[in-house]
């Protein structure tokens, strides 16, 4: 009788122990913008209309080589090459439940200066339902005015910013690309440094995201803008989307 209750003691100890391994199968996630199911069907933002707000940067000027001197091209605007059109190629494939309802709106309109586009933000702004803006604006009024364009253009992005967030839009302020010294639409580095600055004052104020394109596009600054030394070239506006889409990403995608 003893042997039989040890035998049966013992049988209760592996069936207790095999119900105790509570390991998983596969691997957990919690859906996070680093973690593994970043991008599956799982993954979701909590806002799918985004607009794209600025000049020539956003609008898609590439500038293509004339061949009479070095650093002097032609700009063309190739839409296709856009970092909103690539952007929302790329929210499609990373957020495949959603696909259907992204909009990314390419608001860009070359050449102009940030006091020319206050109204007209206000305009698409009331007469849309954008969830978020991407604004990426001001290097005209760099070209144009150099260090004398810094602060009067900082005035009126902040209050495009703030008009944004008042109609309840999230904020993604995009800060200028580092431009070629000597191009034929460079500005100083100096007068480009100084005026992120002041869009990191905009960002830390409003409460928006800054999106860091002069670290981005200054890892590889050859590869990444043009002859002109200002506008990206192709593998440049895809750097831009990637760095809109990882900040989207950080700032949108639930936790």
């Amino acid at each position: 009788m003893r042997r039989f209750a040890r035998f049966a003691a013992v049988l209760l100890l592996l069936v207790a122990a095999g119900g105790c391994d509570d390991s998983p199968t596969s691997p957990t996630s919690d859906g996070g913008p680093g973690s593994p199911s970043a991008g599956t069907n799982t993954a979701t933002l909590t806002a799918t209309r985004f607009l794209a707000f600025g000049d020539s940067l956003t609008e898609g000027e590439v500038t293509a080589a004339t061949g009479s001197a070095p650093g002097i091209g032609t700009m063309n605007v190739v839409l296709g090459a856009s970092y909103p059109t690539q952007l929302l190629t790329r929210l499609r494939s990373r957020y495949p439940s959603q696909a259907s309802q992204f909009e990314v709106t390419n608001a860009g309109r070359s050449g102009e200066l940030v006091a020319s586009g206050e109204a007209r933000l206000a305009q698409l702004l009331a007469n849309s339902q954008t969830q978020a803006l991407l604004l990426l604006h001001g290097y005209n009024d760099l070209l144009d005015y150099g260090a004398g364009g810094v602060n009067p253009a900082f005035v009126v992005m902040n209050r495009m910013a703030q008009g944004a967030r008042l109609r309840g839009a999230r904020v993604f302020i995009g800060l200028m690309p580092p431009p070629i010294p000597g191009r034929q639409r460079s500005v100083p580095d100096e007068v480009v440094r100084a005026f992120n600055d002041r869009l990191r004052e905009i960002a830390a104020g409003e409460g928006a995201a800054v999106v860091d394109l002069y670290r981005a596009l200054g890892t590889d600054v050859n590869r990444y803008i043009g002859i002109d030394g200002h506008h990206p070239t192709e593998a440049g506006y895809q750097r831009i989307a990637d760095e809109f889409l990882a900040r989207i990403a950080e700032e949108l995608q639930p936790r």
